[in-house]
């Protein structure tokens, strides 16, 4: 029989909004709910609500309070402090876990003994000819992560869904300055020799941006990852960011012939947060982001119940 592990799973928020409630639902109706630990939630600089602390109310639930709003890599940082268990599950306030996403991850790492593992995080289904465009989009990345080395490299590390060993979290502390914190644990992982693993079958959900602003401030943060990681690591990282390109046309042919029209806007879309990404000064090494807010807003059909 496998050595019982010790797991829990946190996160951190600032908007502590409806959001969080579906969340922590989702987690709450694990199917190896009994497994887990502790359910932590670090808030980030405000309170939450008397709706929001009654609505999620659970016996493994741990909330901690800090005053002064320092952006998600801190508040990463204190989870890594305050959990002492041998698995630390880390997720966002605005996302909808499968049911069995916990049982999946605690059987990567027995199988593995993997330091990180990243899961399988998936768009919810579009409203409109925006956000289908949008959710064509991330099939068309899904297909580079999943294919990309057997789903060794960072893009299959999403910050919405990631497992990290207590080995890892003891010996990483992420810059308090860091905007693409995911990316950052993979490549800390990499170079350090940490391993890592892919839990395809551990499946996260989270909502499209429902607005070019809101797409364009994520998109943003994304296409600047290797500026922004260059200044972290003396070593040279260009190879963990050099997706094959053969691939990426590949995954654009079969989008192509299976969505025409949706892919071409896509495209469109792509190349337009290109040339602004490239002609804004906006992005700085900032922890702290606008929120977003059409992300955050669940239709009831796709809650957990």
């Amino acid at each position: 029989m496998p050595k019982r592990i010790h797991v829990s799973i946190a996160l951190p928020t600032y908007s502590g909004g409806e959001s969080l409630i579906h969340t922590l639902k989702s987690i709450y109706s694990q199917s190896a709910y009994k497994k887990l630990h502790h359910i932590l939630v670090v808030v980030d600089g405000k309170k939450l609500s008397k709706k929001i602390r009654l609505e999620i109310q659970n016996p493994k639930l741990l909330i901690k309070y800090y005053p002064k709003r320092r952006g998600q890599a801190v508040r990463i940082n204190n989870i890594f402090d305050l959990l002492f268990d041998d698995l630390i599950i880390l997720t966002n306030d605005d996302v909808l876990l499968d049911r069995n996403v916990v049982e999946n991850i605690i059987q990567t790492f027995q199988k593995t003994k993997a330091d990180l593992i990243g899961c399988n995080v998936q768009p919810l289904s579009f409203s409109n000819v925006f956000t289908k465009a949008l959710f064509t989009g991330q099939m068309v990345h899904k297909y580079i992560a999943h294919n990309w080395n057997r789903g060794n490299n960072y893009f299959t590390c999403n910050g919405r869904l990631i497992a990290v060993s207590r080995n890892l979290a003891k010996k990483i502390e992420i810059p308090k300055g860091a905007v693409n914190n995911d990316a950052f644990i993979y490549i800390f992982t990499k170079l350090h020799k940490f391993k890592y693993a892919f839990a395809k079958q551990a499946i996260c959900y989270y909502k499209l941006p429902g607005n070019f602003s809101e797409h364009l401030q994520q998109n943003n943060r994304f296409q600047n990852s290797l500026k922004e990681n260059k200044a972290y690591f003396s070593k040279q990282i260009y190879s963990i960011y050099n997706f094959p390109k053969s691939l990426a046309l590949k995954s654009f042919a079969k989008s192509f012939v299976a969505h025409p029209l949706s892919t071409l806007l896509y495209i469109q879309i792509l190349l337009k947060t290109m040339k602004l990404n490239l002609t804004s000064k906006k992005f700085r090494k900032k922890a702290i982001w606008k929120t977003d807010i059409s992300t955050k807003t669940f239709n009831k059909s796709l809650l957990v119940k």
